[in-house]
């Protein structure tokens, strides 16, 4: 099984290079991804991760709508009232101006050797940090945890395309029971195979898992 997990993506705001920065995690733990530079780098190229919240200023967009509106106001010649159509017109422009507005921001610090300190912003995604750090820290458990939630994403996955099933087939599917059920009372049906177990059932039990555990260790 090809395993490989996505932890999330982040711009870059400060450092030797910018752009778009992604953090994925695969066999031989953390690795980071910089599509500008076209380059990657595994954890043993970092020297340390740190996360801090800090303000920053961010440009909060006027409404366009507005914009409409105060163009529309001042360019009425049906208004005899100029003094109105002015303040009308000023009123609307005034909230279809841009504006700066301070935002609290949780940014990460990353030291990756052959580029120096890097700056990066998650946005409002909080859980980047979280998975980062235990990626980071302690990757074993990073692996384990992450196979586990992708076994109950696949149940809860396959839990709801059945019920979908079932809404939609469900006259077909009694009536494919019932054929089912009087086959196996006559003696003419086929044999009723063992459901297979799942690749990521089988993937936790494989070499490939215990040679990955250990390298990770």
């Amino acid at each position: 099984m090809e395993y490989n997990v996505r932890i999330g993506s982040g711009e870059i705001l400060e450092g030797s290079v910018t752009g778009k920065i992604h953090f994925h995690f695969n066999k031989n733990g953390l690795l980071v991804e910089i599509p500008d530079t076209e380059q990657y780098f595994s954890k043993k190229n970092i020297n340390g991760i740190s996360f801090k919240t800090t303000i920053r200023d961010k440009i909060k967009k006027g409404s366009t709508l507005a914009k409409i509106a105060a163009f529309k106001a001042a360019s009425n010649r049906n208004n005899k009232n100029i003094g109105q159509q002015i303040a009308v017109s000023q009123r609307f422009a005034d909230m279809g101006r841009d504006s700066v507005v301070q935002e609290e921001t949780k940014i990460a610090m990353i030291n990756i050797k052959s580029l120096g300190d890097l700056v990066i912003d998650f946005g409002s995604s909080s859980d980047i940090q979280k998975k980062l750090v235990k990626a980071y820290n302690n990757p074993k458990s990073f692996f384990i945890e992450s196979v586990k939630n992708q076994k109950l994403e696949k149940k809860v996955q396959n839990g709801f395309l059945n019920i979908i099933k079932w809404l939609l087939f469900w006259p077909y599917l009694l009536i494919f029971k019932l054929f089912d059920l009087i086959q196996k009372k006559s003696g003419f049906g086929p044999e009723t195979k063992k459901e297979s177990k799942s690749e990521l059932e089988d993937f936790e039990k494989s070499e490939e898992y215990k040679k990955i555990l250990k390298n990770l260790s």
